[in-house]
C-alpha cells in the first residue's frame, strides 16, 4: 500500500479512487470484494487479510483516468470462473462484446 500512496509510475501520484481483491478459494466460483475507499482506510481490509488464505490472490488499487470513482468500476472483475484487471479501455468495447 506505501506504493499506492506515493506511486512514482502514473500520472496521479496517490491511487485512492478505490481497490479490489478477488482469490480462488474453495468455493466453484472467485470470491471478490471491493470498495469506493483508499485501501489504506478501510478497516474491513484488514480484518480480511489478517483471516482469509487462499493460493491465488489478485489486488488492485485504483487510480482514475476520469471514470467515475464506483465499486463497479473497481477490479478485479468477475465473471463466473474468471478473474481479470486491465488498465485504460477497450477500443470498440461494444462491437467486441457481441
Amino acid at each position: 500500500m506505501v506504493q499506492s500512496m506515493h506511486s512514482r509510475l502514473g500520472v496521479e501520484a496517490v491511487n485512492g479512487d478505490g481497490f479490489g481483491v478477488g482469490w480462488y478459494g474453495a468455493q466453484e466460483t472467485p470470491g471478490v470484494y471491493h470498495s469506493t475507499e483508499p485501501a489504506w482506510n478501510d478497516r474491513n481490509l484488514r480484518e480480511l487479510a489478517a483471516h482469509a488464505s487462499a493460493g491465488r490472490v489478485f489486488a488492485h488499487i485504483r487510480a482514475s483516468s476520469g471514470s467515475a470513482v464506483q465499486q463497479t468500476n473497481c477490479h478485479p472483475f468477475r465473471h463466473g470462473r474468471w478473474l481479470w484487471m486491465h488498465n485504460g479501455a477497450i477500443a470498440d468495447f461494444l462491437a467486441v462484446e457481441a
